[in-house]
């Protein structure tokens, strides 16, 4: 069911969103966004504190994104 929800997102945004090293076959016609990710742990940041580290900067790439979605903008916008 998650693989359909994502496949629908791309094909209804065309825009396809991956983190860091992941790889996807493209979809033509789809814009490909990699969202580079620091890792908090490699600086030593551990448990509840990193965990909201991450939620924070992935909340903040899609809060982006769907202002960019709403604007009819899909170029890729690689933070």
């Amino acid at each position: 069911m998650a693989a359909e929800l994502a496949r629908r997102a791309v094909r209804e945004t065309g825009v396809d969103v991956t983190v860091s090293s992941a790889r996807v076959e493209t979809v033509a016609g789809t814009a490909v966004e990699v969202w580079e990710t620091d890792e908090p742990s490699a600086h030593g940041i551990e448990g509840v504190e990193r965990v909201r580290l991450v939620r924070d900067d992935i909340a903040g790439r899609v809060e982006d994104l769907l202002a960019r979605l709403r604007d009819g903008d899909t170029t890729t916008g690689t933070r």
